[in-house]
């Protein structure tokens, strides 16, 4: 049967600043924005550190009115750059017995990630084949931007179905944790249809219960 993996070792990165800095696509903008505060505070007390000037209360609210826009500009930017809802995306693909996935890490920091898949048919839990590429609940680490491919053949699953129930019902799960330690979770369900070579993608859990009842009940 295929394995949980309840604690998974994950691989650890050096965190710079990881409790002071914003996440690494705002740190440009962040670093922009904390110079320019910088310089608006310094050109504002240019005057009086030179002794040519007394306090100017205009002045002063002019660099305070500076000082909220470049501000105002950084958090907007923040808000219309969000993150993407999932760190981790994968897709699912079907080739003759030749079945092959990828993640994809949608972040702009490394995302570590550990990947679960079980195999479902009348016969009950199948052992999970050689993945080629990938260890199941291994913890790997994919950088900014960058995809992960491994596959699997399930011939020996295949043949040992019956012409009646040829279907396979696999069950994807992805865990991570991104740059800044936070966490989250994704599955994704697919029926296989061994005799046509087909695959359907099962979105509710009700679909889910409907096709493990119709495939794994013996008729």
């Amino acid at each position: 049967m295929t394995k949980r993996h309840q604690k998974p070792e994950w691989p650890e990165r050096p965190k710079v600043g990881h409790h002071i800095l914003p996440r690494p696509q705002y740190r440009p903008a962040f670093y922009i924005a904390s110079t320019s505060t910088l310089i608006a505070i310094f050109l504002a007390c240019l005057p009086a550190l030179f002794g040519t000037s007394h306090y100017d209360a205009t002045l002063s609210v002019l660099t305070a009115t500076l000082i909220s826009i470049i501000w105002y500009t950084y958090f907007t930017y923040q808000a219309v750059h969000k993150r993407p809802l999932w760190l981790m995306d994968f897709g699912f693909s079907l080739s003759g017995v030749q079945m092959s996935w990828s993640f994809q890490n949608q972040q702009y920091g490394y995302t570590a990630f550990v990947f679960d898949v079980t195999f479902e048919t009348i016969n009950g839990l199948e052992t999970l084949p050689d993945v080629v590429g990938a260890s199941p609940g291994d913890a790997m680490i994919l950088d900014p931007g960058s995809a992960f491919h491994c596959n699997v053949d399930i011939s020996e699953i295949k043949a040992k179905l019956p012409a009646m129930k040829p279907e396979i019902v696999v069950t994807f799960d992805v865990r991570w944790r991104d740059d800044t330690g936070e966490r989250g979770q994704r599955k994704k369900t697919w029926v296989i249809d061994t005799a046509t070579n087909s695959m359907t993608r099962l979105y509710t859990q009700k679909q889910i219960d409907l096709a493990r009842a119709r495939i794994l009940t013996p008729t």
